[in-house]
């Protein structure tokens, strides 16, 4: 199952509907807290991206395990 890319132009429902199939996903595949953003951020493209970048978030490729 492929999750979901989320661009932020469909408004406040799909924005709901895309974190809930992401929980989903990760409930499903138990993943870990520390992997959840890095994963959901991969698929944040366009205005969504611009926006995660622009609030000055560290990647999470500088996280430390």
């Amino acid at each position: 199952m492929e999750p979901r890319i989320f661009d932020g132009t469909q408004g406040a429902t799909a924005l709901a509907e895309w974190r809930h199939d992401m929980e989903f996903l990760f409930r499903l595949y138990y993943v870990g807290a520390h992997l959840q953003v890095m994963l959901a951020r991969r698929r944040l493209v366009g205005g969504a991206r611009a926006w995660w970048l622009s609030i000055g978030v560290t990647p999470p490729s500088q996280f430390s395990l």
